[in-house]
């Protein structure tokens, strides 16, 4: 081999390392600043382990013009990324704008994307800028697609979506994940969306998923009619396996753990007989040992920062219930 294909082909090896097979999801919020001035956050879900270095990206405003915005935070959850992009725009003034943000590219090994490592994720977000509507700010992601909950042989994901603006939300339904073809991705069977934004799915079914779905915000009028003011979209992989789950179950009867995120008390609730000698041990996302204690099914947290926390309960034959929850 010639020595400027060597080097091409070298260089062309160190851009596919560079660039790829570390997305697990995405979404894009924008939030009302002043006037025509929002401020933008990305959010991307990436693998740990592949650790690819994207110190920016590119989001396409919808007004032909394309901001930048930087890594602000890092956060690593249970072996995945919580990487936060934010950035400010002006727009000129009122109208509707077609929001876009593509990147490159997926985790390999998604089972409903054909050559998922290969393909792109792409979000795009509906935005009304209007003095007669008011302020608008896309809904808040209360919590990430990172841990999963368990109900009988369905795993579920609830995003918790809430809108500062109080408007009300809508789902219309699941919709293909960007890929090129389209055909290269299918919704799975069984798979459903209900009107709270839960999406549910047969753990039968092992392996990694990707789904996504549309946002939708309605505002009334002075008509008190309902209008569209906003919609975006989520993308998100659910992890299908065995130890899958907010609630993995080694006792006999699942349980509820709540509020979730929880300010001050969490409170489990279960139909499960907790013998003496049962325990509640509290982990932070390093790991450590927070709280240990006798089991209670109230738990004070009001000393506790804010963050993600693991909480196990333990029985005297280190049988365990393992659940995940966010302190605010």
């Amino acid at each position: 081999m010639k020595p400027v294909k060597l080097l091409v082909f070298l260089i062309l090896i160190g851009l596919t390392k560079s660039y790829g097979k570390d997305i697990r999801g995405a979404y894009m919020q924008l939030t009302w600043v002043t006037a025509y001035t929002y401020n933008v956050n990305l959010f991307l879900f990436t693998d740990v382990a592949n650790n690819i270095n994207r110190p920016m990206v590119s989001i396409d405003m919808g007004d032909a013009a394309i901001i930048t915005c930087t890594l602000s935070t890092i956060t690593a959850i249970n072996g995945i990324n919580v990487k936060k992009y934010s950035g400010t725009h002006t727009y000129s003034g009122q109208g509707t704008y077609y929001l876009s943000y593509l990147d490159t590219f997926r985790i390999a090994g998604i089972k409903n994307i054909l050559n998922s490592q290969t393909q792109k994720i792409k979000l795009t977000s509906y935005f009304v800028v209007s003095s007669i509507s008011g302020p608008n700010s896309n809904p808040t992601l209360q919590n990430f697609p990172i841990y999963f909950g368990l109900n009988g042989s369905q795993a579920f994901f609830n995003p918790n979506f809430k809108d500062i603006d109080g408007d009300s939300l809508y789902y219309p339904a699941l919709i293909p994940c960007y890929t090129n073809p389209t055909s290269d991705y299918y919704i799975p069977n069984g798979a459903t969306l209900n009107n709270k934004g839960v999406v549910s799915f047969s753990k039968d079914s092992l392996g990694l998923y990707s789904f996504s779905y549309q946002i939708t915000e309605l505002r009334k009028d002075l008509s008190n009619n309902y209008n569209t003011v906003g919609w975006s979209v989520i993308d998100f992989i659910m992890d299908i396996n065995s130890s899958i789950g907010i609630n993995k179950l080694s006792f006999s009867n699942p349980i509820k753990i709540y509020p979730n995120p929880v300010l001050n008390t969490l409170r489990i609730e279960s139909e499960q007989y907790f013998e003496a000698g049962t325990e509640i041990e509290i982990t932070n996302t390093l790991g450590q040992t927070v709280l240990k204690r006798s089991f209670n099914k109230e738990i004070d947290l009001t000393q506790f920062s804010s963050g993600y926390y693991t909480l196990k309960i333990i029985s005297p034959n280190s049988a365990q219930i393992i659940s995940k929850f966010i302190k605010d």
